[in-house]
């Protein structure tokens, strides 16, 4: 997502640290100011865009051949279990101040 609050377009480039885009131009979805809706279109490249003044633009890249996909993370492991109160207490016996 890029976002340009300027008055003015900007040029950005683009890199990618553990992807490779597909090669062609991306689908670009973009919110312009004043505008009533996103638009989409396909445009521009996987490494240099121009994002025009106050919009936002959102870049769907597909992913090159050999690109790895992402592994899995593990799973975080069960939290301990707590500690073993013992044996539930007996009542103490009432004896009304009486000797059973």
């Amino acid at each position: 997502m890029l976002i340009d609050k300027d008055p003015a377009a900007a040029t950005v480039n683009l890199s990618y640290t553990g992807f490779t885009p597909a090669a062609g131009a991306p689908t670009v979805r973009s919110y312009l100011k004043n505008a009533t809706s996103i638009t989409s279109a396909t445009g521009g490249t996987t490494t240099t865009t121009t994002v025009p003044a106050y919009s936002v633009l959102v870049l769907q890249l597909r992913p090159g051949s050999g690109t790895p996909s992402p592994s899995p993370s593990a799973a975080p492991p069960a939290p301990p279990a707590p500690p073993d109160p013992g044996p539930a207490p007996w009542p103490t016996p009432r004896t009304n101040g009486r000797a059973d």
